[in-house]
C-alpha cells in the first residue's frame, strides 16, 4: 500500500501561516487522524497530501516517492468529503462508477467493481435510487464507495460524518472502522470531533493554529496529554484545568488546596479528569456551591465553578444535591497533571517528581510550541502588503448622535454589517438604502442641496466618481475632533485632504467545487487556461453544461473583468504620463479574445449576470469555477441559498495569472464611507460618528469575521478569506486611482458586449471603447 511521510510540511498565504513544519511519517495501513478546531491547519494538510493546496514549504513522500508536483490524479488517493458530494442527476450505481469511468479504467471490470463496493457498505438494494431518495446516512456511504471502487493507496476523508445525526455518526463511524480494517489502506481522517478519532485512530495528531501539538495513540494523548490546550481538547468532559500556585508542596487557588506535590514554588495549571475525581461527605481538596448537576443515567456529572472555571466530577449515578450545595470533591495527587503557566506545556510526567529533570521543560516546549504569543500571531498577524496594514486602534465608546444620516452602498454582507453598526446610533435618524444599483444613484443622491445621501460607503472607483462630482467633503476637520483614534493607514488621504476611511480590502479570486475538480482528478487552477482546460473536462463530464460563472453584466461589471485581465496581460491604460488612452493594442485583443473563450462556458445571459446573478448559479450548483470577490465568498460558503453538497465544497483559490504573466489578472480594492459636502455641519458630525460606530471593533463577531477582510483592530482571518490573503501576498495591482479613469470604465462598460456577442472585431470594440472614453475625457477638460 502506502507509507506516507511529510517533511517539514508548511503552508502560509503571505504572512498568515495555515500548517508550520509538519513533519511526520505516517506508517502503511495507519489510520491517522487528524484533530483540533476550526482552522487549526488539518484540511490544509490533507489538501496537501491530495495535491489541492500547494505546500509552501516541505515534502510530501508516498513510499519514498516526492509527489509534491504531480496532480491530484496522479497521486493515487481517493477522498471523502464532508458533503456527500453526490451527483444528483445520477443513481447510486452511476455515482459509485464516476470515478472509474473519468480515470478510462475498463469498462469491463465496472460492474464488477461497483457491485464489490457497494456490497462493503450495503448499499446492494438502493443502487437504482437517486442521492434525493436516500437517508443522510445511505448517502454517506455511497460517497465512501465511490472512494472504494477506485482500489486507491491512501484514503483521505474530510469530516465525513459532520452532516449526520448522533445515531446515524455512531453506526457510520462503526462501518468506516471496519472498512478501513477490511480494506488495510493507508488511511488520513480529519475531524474536530474527539470521540471520532479517540474510536478510529491508530493515531491521533492534535493540532492548533497550524502546529502540531502532540502525536500519539488514543490512550497515550489521554492519559498524558502535551500540554494544557490538548489536555482541554481531549475527554468528555473535557480535562477540568484551574490556574493557581504552587508552595510549599501545595497547590492553591479559589477553594482549592491540592497537597503533597513535591514541587518548586510559582504559578502553575493543574488538571484533573472528572472520572478521576470523587464526591466526599466531609471536606475535601475543594470544597464550592454546586454550579449544574446533569443525570447522564450511568453518572451524575457536579459541576462547580473555580475562578472562571468550570470543574466536573462524576459522582454516582443515584447522587443528588440541590443548586448553590456546598460540595467536597477530592483529587487524588496521583491523578492530577501539572502544565508551565506561562507557556501550558507539561510538567514532567508523574506530577510528584516536579520539577523535571534538567532539560525535561525544554524539550517539551520544543516538541510541542504553545507560547501564546505565537499564538496570537498565527491567529492576528494579517499583513496587507505595502498598502494596507491592520494597526491596532482604540475600542469605540457607545454612539449618541444629534443629526440625521442617510447611506447608500452595495448590498455585500458585510456592507450590511457596517450599516447595522452605524444604525445603532441613538439621538438622531439613521436611513440606509444598500443596492446592486448604488453607483447609478450615489452622485446624483449626493448632488442636491441639501444632499438625500449623507454618506456613500464606496470603493477606489467610486471615490474618483464623487470627488469628479465634488459631491464629498475633506473629512480633515472631522478627524481632527472626532476620528484622532483611527487608524492613519485608513485614512485615505489624496492631495493632503482625507477624502475617505477606509475599513476592509477586497478582491477578485478563484472560487470552485473543490468536489468536482477532484472527482475529475484536475488540479486547482491558477491561470484562466487552466480554467478552460477545467470547463472543457467538467463539461465533457457531463456534471454542467455551463460550467464557469463570471460578473460579465453590461455596464460596470464588463468593465472591471475586461481592467482585471488587461493588467495580467500587462498592459498599460495610458501613454506615459498623459491622460491619452491606449488599450487597442496586443494585450487589448488578448484580453477580449480570453474573455470570450470564457463565456463560451458560461450561461448564455451572462451579459445580465452580475456577482449576485453568478453567484446565486453556483449555489444553484450550475456553475463550478469563477472569478469572485471577496466579500461576496461568505454568502456562497454559508448554509443558506444552497444544498449542502454545494455550499460545503465550495472553496476559496488565489488570483489567477493569464497569458503566461505572473502578474495577478485582478486587482486590490479598498472599501470606505464618506460625507457628503451638501449637508449641514450637524449632519455632517451625525454622519461621522454614525460611520465610525459602524466600523469599530464592535462589529466584529463570529459570524461577520468571515465576511471581509476587515481594516478593524481585533480582527482575525476566517477560510473564506484566503483568496484576497493570497491576492495581496501575490501583489495584485491597485484599481487606478486617476480622475479620469472612472470615464475609461463607463467606456469599456459600454461598448464591448458586440465583441462577446461576435457582432464585431475585438479591434473594433477597443476603438470604440477608446473613441467614447475620449468623447468624454475633453468634455470634461482633461484631454485638449
Amino acid at each position: 500500500m502506502a507509507e506516507i511521510q511529510l517533511r517539514n510540511l508548511s503552508k502560509r498565504w503571505g504572512s498568515f501561516v495555515g500548517v508550520h513544519e509538519f513533519d511526520l511519517t505516517i506508517a502503511d495501513k495507519e489510520f491517522l487522524v487528524l484533530l483540533g478546531p476550526s482552522g487549526c491547519g488539518k484540511t490544509t494538510t490533507m489538501r496537501m497530501i491530495a495535491g489541492l493546496e500547494d505546500a509552501t514549504e516541505g515534502d510530501i513522500l508516498v513510499d519514498g516517492v516526492r509527489v509534491n508536483d504531480l496532480e491530484p490524479k496522479d497521486r493515487d488517493v481517493a477522498m471523502v468529503f464532508q458533503s456527500y458530494a453526490l451527483y444528483p442527476n445520477m443513481n447510486v450505481y452511476e455515482n459509485i462508477r464516476f470515478p472509474l469511468r473519468v480515470r478510462g479504467v475498463d469498462p469491463k471490470t465496472h460492474d464488477q467493481r461497483v457491485r464489490r463496493a457497494s456490497a462493503m457498505v450495503e448499499l446492494d438494494d438502493f443502487l437504482h435510487r437517486k442521492p434525493a431518495e436516500l437517508s443522510g446516512g445511505q448517502r454517506q456511504r455511497v460517497a465512501l464507495a465511490r472512494a472504494v471502487v477506485r482500489e486507491p493507496n491512501v484514503f483521505l476523508m474530510d469530516e465525513p460524518l459532520s452532516n449526520l445525526d448522533a445515531k446515524l455518526r455512531v453506526s457510520t463511524r462503526a462501518q468506516i472502522k471496519n472498512l478501513s480494517h477490511e480494506l488495510a489502506v493507508t488511511t488520513i481522517y480529519v475531524t474536530h470531533d474527539q470521540i471520532e478519532a479517540m474510536t478510529l485512530a491508530d493515531r491521533v495528531v492534535i493540532m492548533r493554529a497550524g502546529v502540531v501539538q502532540q502525536v500519539g495513540t488514543p490512550v497515550e494523548i489521554y492519559d498524558n496529554p502535551a500540554n494544557a490546550f490538548v489536555a482541554s481538547f481531549i475527554g468528555n468532559p473535557a480535562m477540568n484545568l484551574m490556574d493557581g500556585s504552587i508552595k510549599d508542596g501545595t497547590f492553591t487557588t479559589n477553594n482549592v488546596q491540592i497537597s503533597g506535590l513535591e514541587a518548586v514554588d510559582g504559578p502553575v495549571t493543574l488538571g484533573f479528569r472528572a472520572e478521576d475525581a470523587k464526591v466526599i461527605e466531609s471536606s475535601g481538596q475543594i470544597n464550592a456551591p454546586i454550579y449544574t448537576m446533569e443525570l447522564l443515567g450511568d453518572a451524575t456529572t457536579v459541576s462547580v465553578r473555580i475562578g472562571g472555571a468550570l470543574v466536573s466530577v462524576k459522582a454516582d449515578k443515584n447522587y443528588r444535591a440541590a443548586i448553590d450545595e456546598t460540595v467536597s470533591i477530592e483529587v487524588p495527587v496521583e491523578h492530577c497533571h501539572l502544565f508551565e503557566a506561562e507557556t501550558g506545556a507539561r510538567i514532567g510526567g508523574d506530577p510528584r517528581n516536579f520539577p523535571p529533570r534538567r532539560g525535561q521543560r525544554m524539550q517539551a516546549s520544543k516538541m510541542h510550541p504553545i507560547k501564546r504569543e505565537r499564538d496570537d500571531m498565527f491567529l492576528k498577524k494579517v499583513t496587507l502588503a505595502s498598502a494596507f496594514a491592520i494597526t491596532a486602534g482604540t475600542a469605540y465608546a457607545g454612539c449618541e448622535i444629534s443629526g440625521n444620516v442617510s447611506i447608500v452602498g452595495n448590498e455585500f454582507p458585510a456592507i450590511h454589517t457596517v450599516a447595522n453598526g452605524a444604525a445603532a446610533c441613538t439621538g438622531g435618524d439613521v436611513k440606509i438604502n444598500l443596492t446592486a444599483d448604488h453607483q447609478k444613484i450615489n452622485v446624483d443622491g449626493m448632488s442636491g442641496n441639501p444632499a438625500e445621501y449623507t454618506s456613500a460607503i464606496i470603493a477606489n472607483s467610486s471615490l474618483v466618481a464623487l470627488m469628479n462630482a465634488d459631491v464629498v467633503r475633506p473629512l480633515n476637520d472631522l478627524v481632527a475632533a472626532h476620528g484622532q483614534d483611527i487608524p492613519k493607514n485608513q485614512l485615505i488621504t489624496i492631495d493632503g485632504n482625507v477624502m475617505a476611511v477606509a475599513f476592509m480590502a477586497n478582491a477578485q479570486t478563484l472560487a470552485y467545487r473543490k468536489d468536482v475538480l477532484a472527482e475529475l482528478g484536475v488540479e486547482v487552477p491558477t491561470t484562466y487556461e487552466e480554467v478552460l482546460e477545467a470547463a472543457k473536462k467538467i463539461r465533457a463530464a457531463g456534471i454542467s453544461k455551463y460550467p464557469v460563472g463570471g460578473a460579465y453584466a453590461a455596464g460596470w461589471n464588463l468593465a472591471q473583468e475586461f481592467t482585471n485581465m488587461y493588467i495580467g496581460h500587462g498592459g498599460e491604460f495610458y501613454k506615459p504620463g498623459t491622460a491619452e488612452v491606449s488599450i487597442n493594442n496586443a494585450q487589448g485583443v488578448a484580453t477580449l479574445n480570453m474573455m470570450k473563450a470564457l463565456t463560451e462556458y458560461m450561461n448564455p445571459d451572462f451579459l445580465t449576470h452580475d456577482s449576485n446573478a453568478t453567484g446565486a448559479e453556483m449555489e444553484a450548483g450550475n456553475v463550478m469555477i469563477m472569478n469572485m470577490w471577496g466579500s461576496r465568498m461568505g454568502n456562497l460558503m454559508d448554509d443558506e441559498g444552497a444544498e449542502e453538497q454545494v455550499y460545503s465544497n465550495i472553496t476559496v483559490g488565489g488570483p489567477l495569472t493569464v497569458g503566461g504573466g505572473s502578474t495577478p489578472a485582478s486587482t486590490l480594492w479598498w472599501d470606505g464611507w464618506t460625507v457628503a459636502r451638501n449637508v449641514s455641519d450637524e449632519d455632517a458630525v451625525a454622519t461621522f460618528l454614525a460611520m465610525k460606530n459602524g466600523t469599530s471593533p464592535a462589529i466584529l463577531t463570529e459570524e461577520t469575521m468571515g465576511q471581509a477582510v476587515w481594516m478593524i483592530d481585533g480582527y482575525t482571518p476566517a477560510p473564506v478569506n484566503d483568496g484576497v490573503f493570497a491576492a495581496i501576498a501575490a501583489g495584485t495591482t491597485s484599481y487606478p486611482m486617476l480622475p479620469y479613469h472612472g470615464l475609461l470604465h463607463t467606456a469599456l462598460g459600454g461598448n464591448l458586449a458586440d465583441f462577446l456577442l461576435g457582432k464585431e472585431s475585438a479591434e473594433q470594440a477597443l476603438a470604440d471603447a477608446e473613441a467614447a472614453y475620449t468623447a468624454a475625457a475633453k468634455e470634461k477638460g482633461f484631454l485638449n
